[in-house]
């Protein structure tokens, strides 16, 4: 199984400087908005979603923008700085714990989850088989998977990715951006089914990645944005939402 060791390195050595998104008021409630947009067909599945593993949890402030949601939490990431904060921020979250490992390798939290989230992770993996089937081996049976991922079908938003990528020290260069109907090739091969593809975020998501003072002036300006996401969320036709920032996909794990 392969493992990036590059963005391991990499978010220890920006874990701090990252963790302010989900700190700071205009990226935090960005977040916490394409977390929420993105959760509602799950939500249509299951009012509680019991176990929750996040990949790749980041800080797991997920914990807190779900909070009521769940009856469990475990945020797992392969960053070991990333976790150390995570523990610290959520000090009051009684029903969440973090570890730092290798979802890729088997661990203590296989056969566990009613739920496996994943905001952003997969295109930071070098092979999304192996992701997927850790997803797999993580679920218990009848367990849904729902993935955030930056898609590539608007060459605007991939030309800005180039440039962040060239001019910004702390975005990783090992990516790799997936289409939509490519997550759902990769889904249906490694065996998960009922799986759906929904569009989202045009203005939204860039105030989730990039922290913008002062707050006074951009605080508001991603209220308003979230505010216009979610009316294009509902009037456009999906031709045009194909130009959106991610793709979410949902679907149950394979195991029955």
């Amino acid at each position: 199984m392969s493992v990036n060791s590059d963005d391991k390195e990499l978010f220890n050595k920006i874990a701090r400087k990252y963790s302010k998104k989900d700190m700071i008021p205009s990226s935090s409630l960005a977040r916490k908005a394409v977390l929420l947009e993105a959760m509602k067909k799950v939500f249509s599945l299951c009012k509680n979603t019991g176990t929750v593993i996040e990949i790749g949890c980041g800080v797991g402030a997920t914990c807190r923008y779900l909070d009521g949601f769940y009856g469990k939490y475990i945020g797992l990431d392969q960053s070991d700085n990333l976790i150390e904060i995570a523990r610290q921020f959520n000090l009051q979250e009684k029903a969440a714990e973090f570890s730092a490992e290798n979802i890729l390798l088997p661990g203590k939290h296989d056969d566990t989850a009613d739920l496996i989230l994943s905001v952003g992770v997969l295109h930071h993996i070098p092979d999304i088989d192996d992701a997927l089937k850790a997803v797999h081996r993580l679920s218990k049976p009848g367990a849904l998977f729902m993935a955030i991922e930056p898609q590539k079908n608007n060459p605007l938003i991939q030309l800005l990715r180039f440039i962040r990528k060239l001019a910004d020290p702390g975005y990783s260069r090992d990516q790799y951006f997936f289409s939509g109907p490519d997550l759902v090739e990769a889904l249906s091969r490694n065996g998960f089914t009922d799986i759906t593809l929904e569009y989202q975020g045009f203005f939204t998501p860039v105030f989730a990645q990039v922290i913008l003072m002062p707050q006074c002036i951009f605080k508001p300006i991603s209220v308003l944005c979230v505010k216009l996401d979610s009316f294009l969320n509902n009037r456009l036709p999906p031709v045009l939402k194909k130009l959106s920032f991610n793709a979410v996909v949902t679907a149950k794990a394979g195991k029955v």
